[in-house]
């Protein structure tokens, strides 16, 4: 048997990694005690300040290595196909388990680490959050499918690509979903909307849930939760009015041609390989071959995954 010990005081994280394929082995255990005590171990995150997140066995995952070498030439690899990441070491201490609720809240279930081990994030941070979405109103507003699916589909956009399946999955999850408009906090004034000016428009701030707000403001402000519906409705009031939704990361603009195609797509069933137009464009360009153009339900038989990022 190998002496797991030695092999980490020679080689570091990285040469357990082979001893830890299999989550009912000791190196497993050993991997998961040395990642929770603080040792070195790196991401990747994207020119949005959002984990760079790949689709694997039917899960969002989030890109880890065991050293800064290996995570450069992950990056490098990114940075050939369009993409602009950035590594990033993650803290000890405290601050280690807040960096994993951060992530967690941003959608990834898992870190795949070297590309050959995945590993839930529960595993690692037992305290995240047992929900998603809102239960009932006692509840704080989290959105980490939403937050996921938005991320990756403009994670993969801001690359140049067309990626259907992850402009679906986004759709479906903003139509089904809850957000929050931020306003006011003064119930004097009716709390009066806040918002940006964008051209020649009002741009009232909208966030997937509260860390995303968090961001944006060093106080809090109030916020009112919205869905799809509501959306329209305030839209179809204001009509030199749009929604800017995750200012500090995404800043993406919504009006009300995009909540159309956002209804479109989700109400539309898309199979893999279909050549409907319907899409979100953004000025997406296709790069010569077809990105996860696979079904959700089918993502536990299929990796939508690019090739480039297995």
């Amino acid at each position: 048997m190998a002496d797991l010990y030695a092999i980490y005081n020679e080689q570091g994280l990285e040469g357990l990694v082979p001893y830890a394929l299999n989550e009912n082995s000791h190196g497993y255990r050993i991997l998961i005690d040395k990642i929770k005590s603080g040792v070195p171990l790196f991401c990747i995150r994207t020119q949005m300040n959002t984990p760079h997140i790949i689709v694997k066995d039917g899960l969002y995952q989030a890109l880890f290595f065991t050293t800064e070498e290996r995570a450069e030439m992950q990056a490098d690899e990114l940075r050939r196909a369009g993409y602009r990441p950035e590594i990033e070491e993650l803290p000890d201490g405290i601050a280690r388990t807040e960096a994993f609720l951060w992530l967690y809240d941003h959608g990834p279930s898992s870190i795949m680490i070297d590309g050959s081990l995945s590993i839930p994030i529960r595993t690692i941070t037992p305290d995240v959050p047992d929900y998603d979405g809102r239960p009932n109103e006692e509840h704080m507003l989290r959105n980490r499918m939403l937050n996921a699916a938005t991320f990756y589909f403009l994670q993969q956009a801001a690359a140049g690509y067309g990626n259907m399946e992850a402009e679906r999955q986004w759709a479906k999850a903003m139509y089904d979903g809850e957000l929050i408009a931020a306003v006011e906090n003064s119930p004097q004034k009716n709390y009066p909307s806040l918002s940006v000016r964008d051209k020649d428009r009002d741009a009232l701030l909208l966030y997937t849930d509260w860390r995303q707000v968090g961001a944006d403001f060093d106080t809090l402000p109030a916020g009112l939760i919205v869905n799809y519906d509501d959306m329209r409705q305030i839209l179809a009031e204001n009509k030199n009015v749009v929604f800017l939704l995750n200012q500090p990361t995404c800043h993406l603009i919504i009006d009300m041609k995009l909540l159309d195609t956002i209804k479109e797509l989700a109400t539309n069933v898309v199979g893999p390989g279909s050549t409907s137009s319907i899409g979100l464009g953004f000025g997406v360009k296709s790069k010569g071959f077809t990105l996860g153009q696979v079904a959700e339900d089918e993502w536990d038989k299929i990796d939508p995954t690019p090739d480039f990022l297995k």
